[in-house]
């Protein structure tokens, strides 16, 4: 897509709007709405958890803990005194976490674009790092770089999710978006219309990375209304 220029500002209310000016030298501009939805964004509605015992470090197990007598609702984002950390993803050493087998994610964390994605827990537990194979949990990636968790009962006594007390950094003073009306004006100059781009989805794919590089939650969709014909300068 050749030329292309954009402006983002953000407004409060309930829905994202989306304005694509198209022009050319010798047409009138075609507008095209496209209507943005958010849904609930787990990386603004989370429940903060922050229990040192839960650390890789931490190999105190007077008082075992299991994570299965808890009644976990909702998300959660991991932190060590204060400190944003993230599950380990790779294998624990028995004992620790406070239990007597530490819970770890097998697999890479996603990235910011991937949204919400599902992650294998495994329990390490007689020299076997994945001997308990517990219940999946679901992860994803926020902007301000930390993580939200939905954790699940495991599936047996004792274990319990570790927070890797190595990735421990201070949190990032990122103010939250609200539910917002986002504003876009794009202008590409190559095309009389939409229908003259490589193809919609490509031009949509785009827009998104966009929105997404300004800012936007990554859990929205875009989608055509209409379009309507503007003389130029109005």
């Amino acid at each position: 897509m050749d030329n292309l220029a954009t402006e983002v500002t953000t407004q409060t209310g309930t829905e994202v709007m989306t304005q694509t000016d198209v022009t050319t030298s010798t047409a009138a501009p075609t507008y095209q709405s496209l209507a943005i939805s958010s849904g609930s964004d787990p990386c603004y509605s989370y429940t903060v958890l922050d229990e040192p015992w839960r650390a890789t470090n931490y190999s105190d197990i007077t008082n075992v803990r299991c994570d299965q007598y808890v009644s976990w609702v909702g998300w959660y984002r991991l932190k060590y005194y204060g400190q944003d950390v993230r599950m380990p993803e790779s294998c624990v050493t028995m004992l620790m976490c406070g239990t007597h087998a530490p819970l770890w994610i097998n697999g890479a964390h996603p990235q910011l674009q991937d949204g919400v994605v599902t992650r294998q827990i495994c329990g390490h537990w007689n020299n076997d790092c994945c001997y308990f194979r517990s219940n999946p949990i679901r992860v994803k990636t926020c902007p301000g770089n930390f993580y939200v968790y939905e954790f699940v009962r495991p599936s047996s006594c004792m274990l319990a999710y570790c927070a890797d007390a190595a990735t421990a950094q201070e949190p990032m003073n990122i103010q939250p978006l609200p539910e917002h009306v986002v504003a876009l004006r794009m202008r590409v100059s190559s095309a009389n219309n939409l229908e003259q781009l490589p193809s919609r989805e490509a031009f949509l794919n785009e827009l998104k990375e966009v929105l997404i590089r300004k800012g936007l939650p990554s859990n929205f969709t875009l989608h055509l209304n209409k379009v309507s014909k503007w003389i130029d300068g109005n």
